[in-house]
């Protein structure tokens, strides 16, 4: 179903660190479908970053979207540090759900991402279905 996704990134537990001498600057990356947004950098958040982004994007009909956990580098590329796959129409089902989600690296598990995530369907989309739900036949 086409909708907004509204995500709230709260905290992370992350097993693994790529920043040797220094605590990392963990931000998140959304990817749905051929979009992606960055949230904001928790600076020296380390293995234990918190956020208070939103981050809304929107969905059009995509099973599963990807939480990419990025560490922020000023000169060198970003590392990735986890990924965790969502299952959308399990957040659709729900409109708000907060929860863990696990995140891997190299599919070893490199902690977890606590998301806030809200589902708004499209008015267009649910004024259509519930015309055609009233036209059905009794």
């Amino acid at each position: 179903m086409a909708g907004t996704l509204l995500f709230k990134p709260i905290e992370a537990q992350l097993t693994r660190d790529t920043d040797a001498f220094t605590k990392m600057d963990p931000y998140v990356k959304i990817l749905v479908g051929d979009q992606e947004v960055k949230g904001k950098v928790c600076h020296l958040g380390g293995k234990h970053p918190t956020w208070s982004d939103h981050i809304t994007i929107l969905r059009n009909h995509e099973p599963t979207c990807y939480v990419e956990v990025m560490d922020k580098d000023l000169l060198s590329a970003d590392d990735l540090i986890g990924v965790a796959e969502i299952d959308l129409t399990d957040v659709e089902t729900r409109n708000v759900t907060a929860r863990w989600y696990p995140l891997y690296f190299e599919q070893r598990q490199a902690g977890e991402i606590l998301f806030e995530i809200i589902w708004t369907p499209d008015p267009v989309y649910s004024n259509q279905n519930q015309e055609v739900n009233n036209q059905a036949p009794a």
